[in-house]
């Protein structure tokens, strides 16, 4: 899948739990390296990242199947080695998602216009 069918299928995955038009979202979208996380040759996700920001989105078809410590690690390990920490949001009221990345070695630092800002100096 290109660049444009991934930040499509994000779209579609972000705007079922925030309001976004999509002109919007890819704008904002355009500073980020975009990568597919696949389950049986099936893109299920992507990863997200700028400088050490990351974001990781995945389906319904993808939950509980695709996060293995190993990818997760990988994709987070060379963002706190290079910058000292990597950081993300969840949307206010996302308790999964805010639970996984807790789980993940994350911390709240702050929380604004209905974003909770996670940082992670080191993984667990």
């Amino acid at each position: 899948m290109d660049r444009a069918g991934l930040l499509d299928f994000v779209f579609q995955e972000v705007s079922k739990r925030f309001p976004i038009a999509k002109a919007q979202f890819i704008a904002g979208m355009q500073r980020f390296e975009i990568c597919p996380i696949e389950v049986g040759g099936k893109v299920v996700g992507a990863v997200m990242k700028c400088g050490p920001e990351i974001h990781i989105e995945v389906s319904d078809a993808g939950r509980r199947r695709w996060a293995s410590k190993g990818f997760i690690r990988g994709q987070i390990a060379p963002l706190i080695a290079k910058y000292g920490f990597a950081e993300t949001v969840v949307p206010e009221g996302n308790e999964a998602g805010l639970n996984f990345c807790k789980r993940l070695g994350f911390e709240e630092s702050s929380n604004s216009g209905g974003l909770i800002k996670l940082i992670c100096k080191e993984i667990p």
